[in-house]
């Protein structure tokens, strides 16, 4: 069984709007949910084998608050350029060339992709992916190539704010 994280970035700031999009930083609201949100997710045992990330400012700035949290190597954190501003189809396939080895794979993203990619596989579906939230699926699968034919059961889901989900 695979299982899969999806993380999506914690708040960032419109402060500076002459600042590109990719060099967004984090606001204060989420520098706090980053670090509380790291802390939820170590109490939780999270322990992924791969974390995949976006190079934009406000993906590596949540990174560096939450992922000293866990059990991780340096070695295990992989920046890839394809994540940000990715769709969900784009997503997915990149998950489908992972190695079979990783068997829980944290990525760490930006939305639309982030929910429309939860909505591809998950069985219950959202309108949007909450900054800083963890949305984790285990997949019935033990290749991530076949992960779009194997049914997907929720694991977790945890947001800042820890309200119910609405699903459609």
């Amino acid at each position: 069984m695979k299982r899969l994280t999806l993380l999506r970035h914690a708040k960032s700031s419109w402060t500076n709007p002459t600042l590109d999009d990719f060099e967004r930083p984090l606001n204060t609201r989420g520098r706090r949910n980053a670090l509380e949100m790291g802390e939820r997710l170590r109490h939780l045992g999270l322990l992924p084998d791969r974390v995949l990330l976006s190079p934009a400012r406000r993906s590596l700035e949540t990174a560096e608050l939450l992922l000293p949290h866990l059990p991780l190597q340096q070695d295990q954190i992989e920046l890839d350029d394809e994540i940000y501003g990715a769709s969900g189809a784009t997503l997915l396939n990149r998950i489908t060339h992972l190695s079979d080895c990783i068997e829980h794979l944290l990525l760490l993203g930006h939305n639309p992709g982030l929910t429309e990619l939860w909505n591809r596989l998950a069985p219950q579906k959202v309108a949007n992916i909450p900054t800083c939230s963890v949305f984790s699926l285990n997949l019935a699968v033990n290749q991530w190539g076949l992960i779009k034919q194997g049914p997907a059961q929720v694991a977790f889901i945890e947001t800042p704010k820890n309200r119910p989900l609405s699903f459609f």
